[in-house]
């Protein structure tokens, strides 16, 4: 299959005067409503009245002229000032195959390659995390059934298993053998319960598994053999344990079938008497799916699911999630159909896509390309800000940033989605700062000095994270600011 890129587009740049006579007119309309004031103060003239009481303002002492009479804008100038200063040292640090943007206060305080197109790794998670959230509600779950008709105990047919696209479906046992453990899990057992639950007893002509939902496509085909199977896939609709049958090391080519025959074997363990073959549908036999549900068991809200994805850069989650996108926007459930939507979404959104290449969901692929400009205007949009940042991963303390920045003073503050390809880290994310403004940046590393990174310790990252923290610094106050008179009348 092709890959889907999008065409360059000129870039919108903003002349100086623009940016001038944003903070000069301000200044000269606020000093001459002033000076105003002034004149009528030493005519002895009245000043504007409510009803019956005459206001007579405070006799400025800061000059009407100066620009202390703006002092937010001075303010943030000067935070935004310091603070550039100190990022211009990891600015200096990187390689021509590097990027890093940061903003504040909506403002761009820095970019360094920004515009470079380069192979992102999982800081492609962020892109299928954002337009998923806005394609679906993020309050929406996934549903696995058991369907089946039953009397006295005893299924009539086959008991299909049907696959609702869930990626964190999970015995209680599997989390503890990974890494990251996928949660919040979706229980099989509870499934078994309900359908103990509804008097199922016996299973004579075994299950039927359905996956259709998606298309067949099990692995990106151009991900290499030590990718396939390890970091991520079989992909499908219905997958259990990420596609392991427990006590079986090596995953099946068949994820529905390695989940029926999970589901098989916790039946009997439940003293269901189950007999018969797993085995997908064939068309040849005509088998219609029973109207009747034995049980079902929901995952999580899709929020919640989302932020697995992201904090535990679950590459499964994502692949899968690429497909449902497709199929919550109308289209098959294809790797393809999902990354169009995702392209066509993030042009909506008026974000530049020049450089962009989206080869999969996860990451993995090294065809995928990104630039800073695109990842930090993503970020920077309030909407995804809400609704990324409490899915981020915790430096010190959760996910793929557990043993990162674990002893700095951004330990539990600063928020990232990390990215780990061989010669590629990514950082990207936000810094909670004073007055609620948060800090967007993102890093992204390729070539040799990628190799510098390792599980505890990154020296772009360290090196981002203390110019990250020096903000806002000993920088002035707007409170500080105001001019004499106005902080007289607090």
């Amino acid at each position: 299959m092709s890959e889907t890129t999008w065409p360059p587009r000129a870039r919108r740049r903003r002349p100086l005067a623009v940016l001038t006579a944003v903070v000069t007119v301000p200044a000269l309309m606020l000093a001459a409503v002033w000076w105003m004031t002034e004149q009528r103060a030493d005519r002895g003239e009245p000043t504007p009245t409510t009803g019956e009481t005459t206001v007579t303002p405070p006799r400025a002492v800061t000059p009407a002229l100066s620009l202390r009479r703006v002092p937010t804008t001075l303010a943030v100038s000067g935070a935004l000032g310091s603070f550039r200063f100190q990022l211009g040292a990891v600015s200096s640090a990187l390689n021509t195959s590097s990027c890093l943007a940061v903003g504040a206060h909506d403002r761009r305080v820095v970019s360094e390659g920004s515009d470079r197109s380069l192979i992102p790794a999982s800081t492609m998670k962020l892109l299928v995390a954002a337009v998923a959230l806005d394609v679906m509600e993020p309050d929406r779950r996934f549903v696995t059934e058991l369907r089946g008709d039953i009397a006295d105990g005893v299924a009539t047919g086959p008991v299909h298993l049907i696959g609702g696209g869930d990626p964190l479906l999970a015995v209680a046992s599997y989390p503890p053998t990974q890494r990251h453990a996928p949660e919040p899990r979706t229980p099989v057992e509870l499934l078994i319960e309900r359908a103990v639950a509804s008097g199922l007893t016996r299973i004579t002509e075994g299950i039927v598994v359905h996956d259709d939902r998606y298309d067949d496509e099990r692995f990106v085909p151009t991900w290499g053999d030590g990718i396939r199977g390890t970091e991520a896939g079989p992909v499908g609709a219905l997958v259990i344990n990420d596609g392991f049958v427990s006590g079986n090391p090596v995953k099946p080519s068949n994820p529905a079938i390695a989940a029926g025959v999970e589901v098989a074997n916790l039946l009997r363990a439940a003293g269901v008497d189950v007999t018969g073959t797993v085995r997908t549908p064939d068309p040849a036999d005509g088998v219609v799916v029973p109207d009747g549900v034995l049980a079902s068991v929901e995952s999580a809200p899709l929020s919640d699911v989302v932020s697995e994805m992201l904090t535990t850069s679950d590459n499964t989650t994502a692949e899968m999630m690429v497909k449902e996108i497709a199929v919550a926007s109308g289209r098959p459930g294809t790797r393809i159909d999902g990354l169009v939507v995702v392209q066509e979404t993030l042009d909506r959104w008026g974000l530049p896509l020049e450089g962009m290449t989206l080869v999969d969901g996860s990451g993995l692929d090294r065809g995928n390309r990104l630039t800073c400009d695109l990842v930090l205007e993503l970020l920077q949009r309030d909407e995804r800000i809400v609704a990324l940042a409490p899915a981020l991963a915790v430096a010190g303390e959760t996910g793929t940033m557990t043993a990162l920045l674990r002893d700095t003073p951004l330990a539990g503050r600063l928020l990232a989605k990390t990215g780990t390809l061989r010669g590629v880290r990514a950082f990207s994310g936000y810094l909670p700062a004073a007055g609620g403004v948060d800090l967007v940046y993102t890093l992204i590393v390729n070539g040799d000095e990628a190799a510098s990174c390792g599980v505890s310790s990154c020296p772009q990252l360290e090196m981002l994270a203390r110019a990250l923290a020096t903000y806002p610094g000993a920088t002035p106050t707007p409170a500080s600011l105001r001019p004499a008179a106005a902080r007289s009348q607090g």
